[in-house]
């Protein structure tokens, strides 16, 4: 038996409830506060979703910036490629969270 709502679907109602019912009450000159606070709650609402990618940086992320920094990946060959393969589904499944319209029209 899951745990109904979860985090992700109580974010989205929350966020819906902050734009509709709250945003149109609050003062002009705090509605940029309210859209910024929209705008974070959908961003961790499509990290629950996506799951968070391993970041490069950490655990065994740590020797692969080194042995980049070493250069052991400057030649080119499946190594090489592999290391850029890794590093590009990182940033695109990163922009896919926090910033999905930059995603639009990339042809990777």
């Amino acid at each position: 038996m899951a745990d109904r709502p979860d985090a992700r679907e109580l974010l989205s109602v929350a966020r819906t409830a902050l734009i509709d019912a709250v945003l149109p009450t609050v003062p002009e000159a705090a509605r940029y506060e309210v859209r910024m606070i929209a705008s974070a709650m959908a961003m961790v609402e499509r990290e629950l979703g996506a799951g968070v990618p391993q970041d490069p940086q950490s655990s065994n992320g740590a020797a692969l910036d080194f042995r980049i920094r070493a250069g052991e990946f400057d030649a080119p060959g499946p190594e090489r490629d592999a290391v850029e393969r890794r590093l590009r589904e990182w940033v695109a499944a990163r922009l896919a969270i926090n910033n999905p319209k930059m995603l639009a029209g990339t042809s990777e």
